[in-house]
């Protein structure tokens, strides 16, 4: 899982004309390389690795259950899972190694 950066010129035009920018002025943007419609999508957090596979704990009757996904897009914040979860699921952030299969778990 790695990440791939790379430093480019970019040359845009402002639609508010109003706005002023002097020589050399910085600014931070997003660029939306992909945009979905009825995504599901958890925290990248909260999928972990498991026999080859991507895998998320949700919560359910107070235990911890182990659910393997197929994953879509994503960004460095969420991933767009595909198949293996449903959309009232409830996932367990940045789950620990101590997390397994049926650890009683509450919400908080």
């Amino acid at each position: 899982m790695g990440v791939e950066e790379q430093r480019v010129n970019v040359i845009g035009d402002f639609v508010d004309s109003a706005i002023y920018f002097g020589d050399a002025y910085r600014v931070d943007v997003q660029i939306v390389v992909w945009e979905g419609k009825n995504v599901l999508k958890v925290p990248l957090s909260s999928i972990f690795r498991c026999n080859g596979n991507w895998c998320v704990f949700i919560i359910k009757d107070g235990k911890a259950h182990r659910k393997t996904v197929k994953i879509g897009n994503r960004s460095n914040y969420e991933v767009e899972i595909q198949q293996g979860l449903n959309k009232n699921d409830t996932v367990i952030l940045y789950p620990s190694e101590q997390i397994e299969a049926g650890t009683a778990v509450k919400t908080r």
